[in-house]
């Protein structure tokens, strides 16, 4: 894998609750950046990957209508922490889709970054391997 290659994993996240367990349910990860708007984390694992979740599409328009975040940057989370709620029925009614982008920043670290999963995935479920 390359410096410049970057792994985008997207998922749909069905629920309003974006909670570690649907994402990275065997991760303990630091958030390293929370958003104001509540609609994009960057978080580091502790064994280094760096993920960026990002609630939606252009949702930073919505200026976090919709939006409220659980966690601020620096803070410890864990399976089962919720890091933000939102309200899905906001984003479509302001014509924006709710598609939340799960994308691992630092694949060149690693010797496999890998999607397990298509299309929405089950809260639980594995949708990515880390190597």
């Amino acid at each position: 894998m390359t410096q410049s290659s970057l792994q985008e994993l997207w998922v749909k996240v069905p629920l309003s609750n974006l909670q570690v367990t649907k994402l990275l349910h065997h991760l303990t990860v630091k958030c390293k950046i929370a958003f104001p708007t509540g609609h994009a984390y960057g978080l580091k694992s502790d064994k280094g990957a760096e993920v960026l979740i990002h609630i939606g599409i252009d949702t930073v328009s919505l200026d976090g209508k919709g939006f409220d975040a659980k966690v601020q940057a620096n803070q410890r989370v864990k399976k089962g922490d919720v890091l933000a709620t939102f309200d899905s029925s906001v984003i479509t009614e302001a014509g924006l889709d709710d598609t939340t982008m799960v994308i691992v920043t630092n694949t060149a670290d690693f010797e496999d970054v890998s999607s397990v999963a298509t299309g929405s995935v089950a809260e639980g479920a594995d949708f990515i391997a880390v190597k």
